[in-house]
């Protein structure tokens, strides 16, 4: 993985270059060896020139200055779309899901028996992960949603409702499970939720006070 992004991030600091330092101006890279050396320009001859037209958008100086060099990008630029279509795919499901994720959140945290039973306890849930949506959601502090997970795998306190990823295989890798957290985290107790919403079953842990 870290070779790929050394090499894409050499690429775009050597196209940011080109972009900037103008090689149509003559010694602004030094010169040629090849040419220099046996007076013959080399296939390669205009190549800088034709990344900088490139990248004003100017492609018919660009094939002036060498066309064998763009039939060359169009057909790296091409096959890297062709290899990476299915990451492209990935990525398009993962930015579905991630709006899908706040959607549940928004409406779960719209629920009567959430925004009641915050006056009496917080609202949890199994790891941290959805716990800055959430607070954003609610205009909640670190007291009003948090996660019943605690330091070295130890639980803390179900709050005033206890949210469970429940249903969805999905969420519940995602958002039910995190690296030194225990599962217990995410074991709904016996009993039917006070609320369903999507992925999340909700138990209300302690009654409001009265208003």
């Amino acid at each position: 993985m870290r070779t790929p992004m050394a090499v894409g991030a050499a690429g775009l600091a050597s196209v940011t270059l080109l972009h900037v330092r103008d090689p149509h101006a003559y010694g602004s890279y030094g010169l040629c060896p090849f040419r220099a050396l046996t007076g013959l320009w080399c296939p390669g001859c205009g190549g800088l020139r034709e990344v900088n037209d490139l990248t004003h958008l100017e492609f018919g100086a660009a094939v002036s200055s060498n066309v064998v060099v763009v039939a060359l990008v169009l057909v790296v630029g091409v096959a890297f779309l062709v290899v990476k279509a299915g990451s492209f795919g990935a990525l398009r499901s993962e930015l579905r899901f991630i709006e899908r994720t706040h959607d549940e959140v928004a409406a779960l945290v719209a629920q009567p028996l959430v925004r009641d039973r915050l006056r009496c306890g917080p609202l949890t849930f199994p790891t941290y992960r959805l716990v800055p949506d959430a607070r954003w959601q609610l205009d909640a502090d670190a007291d009003g949603v948090r996660t019943r997970a605690g330091t070295g795998g130890t639980l803390r306190s179900p709050g005033g409702v206890a949210v469970y990823i429940v249903g969805d295989e999905k969420f519940e890798r995602r958002f039910g499970r995190a690296d030194g957290v225990s599962r217990a985290t995410n074991r709904p107790p016996r009993g039917e939720p006070a609320l369903r919403t999507g992925p999340f079953a909700g138990y209300a842990v302690c009654q409001a006070r009265p208003r």
